[in-house]
């Protein structure tokens, strides 16, 4: 039944054709009017939440800069000071 439909779709009718039948009963043709705007709570709250979410995010990228920041200072830090910990010498005690 429905690929009977979708083949009368792309079949040319002729110019003095009388116009196609209704549609059975339970199929619902939704017009212009019948579509209502989002309800303006959930809109609203739509935004919040979005405005939260990128916040949050904002605040994770600066922490993950500083703590990059830390580690290199760490890291250069210590290649750069001599070892505080007594070497271990390679020759043998005599």
């Amino acid at each position: 039944m429905v690929v009977n439909r979708v083949k009368g779709i792309f079949r040319k009718r002729p110019t003095n054709a009388s116009p196609p039948p209704p549609p059975p009963p339970d199929v619902t043709i939704i017009q212009a009017d019948d579509v209502r705007p989002p309800d303006r709570t959930l809109d609203s709250l739509n935004r919040w939440l979005t405005l939260a979410i990128n916040v949050a995010i904002l605040v994770a990228l600066i922490m993950l800069i500083i703590e990059l920041r830390k580690n290199t200072d760490l890291l250069e830090a210590s290649q750069q000071a001599p070892a505080a910990s007594p070497a271990i010498s390679d020759s043998t005690p005599e």
